[in-house]
């Protein structure tokens, strides 16, 4: 809502704010780990409805960047 990136991963929790560079990296490295595993990153995100298209476009072009095809968007149902 705030605009921020927040990730819930290993040491990373969803209080502590990153920026998309932030984000970014911090993903590549795990894909690259999770590659040579043999292994594919799945990632979930949550955002809120109130953010520009354009946000939500720059943050999957980002994660397309950092090498992830596993990509779901979390939504809430109608009411």
């Amino acid at each position: 809502k705030d605009g921020q990136y927040y990730l819930n991963y290993k040491t990373y929790k969803d209080d502590q704010a990153l920026s998309l560079s932030q984000l970014q990296e911090i993903l590549t490295t795990a894909q690259t780990e999770a590659t040579a595993k043999q292994q594919q990153l799945s990632v979930l995100v949550n955002g809120d409805q109130s953010r520009p298209y354009g946000d939500v476009v720059a943050l999957m072009a980002s994660l397309q960047e950092a090498g992830l095809s596993q990509v779901g968007l979390l939504t809430e149902p109608l009411k």
